[in-house]
């Protein structure tokens, strides 16, 4: 759904959740071979603590 949404105007996002850093990779290699738009891809950052109630 990244390039159509692009496509049109707006911003596609590829999600990498559960993806390596190769598959990532590979993923927005792959978008930019078949769009010159911009698109956005969603990067979760897991942080030591992040939940703890200090």
């Amino acid at each position: 759904m990244a390039i159509p949404d692009s496509e049109a105007g707006g911003l596609g996002i590829i999600a990498s959740v559960g993806t390596d850093k190769h598959s990532a990779k590979k993923a927005m290699s792959e978008l930019c071979k078949l769009t010159n738009k911009p698109f956005a891809v969603n990067i979760v950052l897991m942080l030591k603590n992040a939940y703890c109630n200090n």
